[in-house]
């Protein structure tokens, strides 16, 4: 049964009457419904815990308006409730599509004409009162690695002396690496958070979801976040060229091994928490397929310093 609360929501902006479809549970806080009124108007009804974060999208929404770029217009909002009413951008989510079957090469190179123009366009002086994303964030996140994988893929918890060498040498890295200019990330940039709006006008054709937590940091994250997803593995050729796109227009010192490890280690820790959970149980089957990636990103010249340390803590994962 609906919350009164809502349904006074709703009456007060007039979509009390229409058919609501929900949507599938995300990984997020988050849920949503599309309302359609019988005139055949559609709108996203937004539910998140209201607070910082719910507010945060409201502001990152005008600042991606303001640069050119495709965030859902907001009807209303109670920000006491953590109620929204967002722009219907249609069914044509980029990363469903490509599960489809269609070419991601397509999203990709549009996807990488956001990060470019967000770059060039967006300062991060500007962004005042923004979270910033630096060194101690990212090592902080690793915590959940060390706290839940370990133990699901060792079968015992992590000796603390070699937890701290694992942080300290991750916080070397960082670092060293993390000296770049600022700007927007977005953070969960990806093609699963990108709808194709060919059919009406749209910056790069794109629209954009899921940036409440957006913050301040190095623009190669989000790149990072966009070409090594963990739900699906890009062709090797289509990363290079989406790499050699972005790092044409944006002249930076690459860090983004150091940082795709850093997502991908934080990735299996979410996912050995979750993983007793019958409700994720096909996501957390892919840590397998994430294990090997982050072999693969360990080849890397700027990561050489964690390869032995990784040799020697899981050796399970050299036996695969």
């Amino acid at each position: 049964m609906m919350q009164e609360s809502l349904q006074a929501f709703l009456r007060a902006h007039r979509w009390d009457e229409a058919v609501t479809r929900s949507f599938p549970a995300d990984w997020s806080m988050r849920s949503y419904a599309r309302l359609e009124k019988k005139s055949g108007s559609t709108c996203i009804l937004m539910l998140m815990p209201p607070g910082r974060e719910f507010v945060h999208f409201q502001r990152t929404a005008k600042v991606l308006q303001a640069c050119g770029l495709k965030a859902p217009d907001i009807y209303a909002a109670s920000d006491n409730d953590g109620y929204m009413l967002l722009e219907d951008y249609g069914e044509n989510n980029c990363g469903r599509m490509v599960n489809e079957g269609q070419n991601a090469e397509k999203f990709l190179e549009h996807a990488i004409d956001v990060l470019i123009h967000i770059n060039q366009n967006v300062c991060a002086s500007s962004l005042v009162d923004y979270p910033e994303y630096g060194v101690d964030y990212f090592v902080e996140q690793l915590q959940e690695f060390g706290k839940h994988y370990v133990p699901h893929a060792t079968g015992k918890e992590w000796d603390q002396g070699e937890k701290n060498d694992f942080l300290t040498m991750m916080r070397a890295l960082l670092s060293s690496l993390l000296q770049q200019p600022k700007t927007l990330m977005l953070r969960d940039f990806m093609l699963d958070n990108l709808m194709w709006l060919d059919d009406r006008p749209a910056a790069f054709h794109l629209g954009i979801l899921d940036f409440e937590l957006a913050g301040v940091s190095v623009a190669e994250y989000d790149l990072v976040s966009l070409l090594e997803v963990s739900r699906r593995n890009y062709p090797d050729t289509l990363i290079k060229k989406a790499k050699e796109k972005f790092y044409n227009a944006v002249a930076l010192p690459s860090c983004f091994s150091v940082l795709s490890l850093q997502r991908h280690l934080r990735v299996l820790g979410v996912l050995a928490r979750l993983s007793s959970n019958p409700l994720y149980a096909a996501k957390a089957a892919s840590m397998g397929r994430i294990e090997t990636h982050v072999r693969k990103i360990l080849l890397a010249e700027e990561c050489a310093p964690l390869r032995n340390f990784f040799k020697t803590s899981f050796p399970h994962w050299a036996e695969k």
